[in-house]
């Protein structure tokens, strides 16, 4: 579904399935629109409080040499936004990557049930890592994540988290988004084995 709008599943009848299938066409739904900006991005909107229609040329006593003039500014300015908003964007992505490094902290404790620790992620950052100790053998293990404590008011979708990374000697968690400036999300992490 990536480049475009999921289209609705078709209703077969049984209550269950459909269900199942509205659910996932909702998450695909909300991942597309939202996640993946694909109904609002930022830099095909409007900012506020730049444009004065009364600085457009009168259409009865404008020539085409104005015309032109004006579709070059319009050009220009659209060019300098553009280049602004591709600086800010890299701009972020470096502090992004600045802050998930430094952002983060964790604990750890072994106990009988498996290994449990905790991993507090703040401000910008989106992933938290967790450091086994000991190391396991493998990646065979499971992982329950779970929100406990909080700073201020993180955005909601700070609470989801994205992805788990297993590796033999850490655990690593990524956010879909960051808690913000001046917050953060303490999770419980555990590590568990079946044997």
């Amino acid at each position: 579904m990536a480049g475009g709008i999921p289209h609705p599943p078709r209703m077969t009848g049984d209550a269950a399935t459909d269900l199942r299938a509205i659910i996932y066409w909702s998450a695909d739904f909300y991942r597309v629109a939202i996640l993946e900006n694909t109904l609002l991005q930022a830099a095909q909107q409007i900012v506020f409080g730049t444009f004065n229609p009364a600085s457009l040329p009168d259409p009865a006593s404008t020539t085409l040499a104005r015309a032109q003039q004006t579709a070059n500014e319009a050009y220009t300015l659209a060019n300098s936004a553009n280049i602004t908003a591709l600086a800010a964007s890299a701009a972020a992505t470096a502090a992004q990557s600045t802050a998930n490094t430094a952002s983060t902290s964790a604990t750890l404790a072994n106990t009988k049930a498996g290994i449990q620790g905790q991993v507090t992620i703040s401000d910008a950052a989106t992933t938290g890592a967790l450091t086994l100790t000991p190391a396991q053998a493998d990646t065979t293990y499971f992982v329950t994540v779970t929100a406990t404590a909080i700073t201020g008011a993180p955005l909601a979708a700070a609470y989801t988290i994205k992805t788990v990374t297993k590796l033999v000697g850490s655990v690593t968690i990524e956010l879909v988004a960051a808690p913000g400036v001046g917050t953060s999300i303490t999770f419980d992490i555990q590590v568990q084995r079946n044997s």
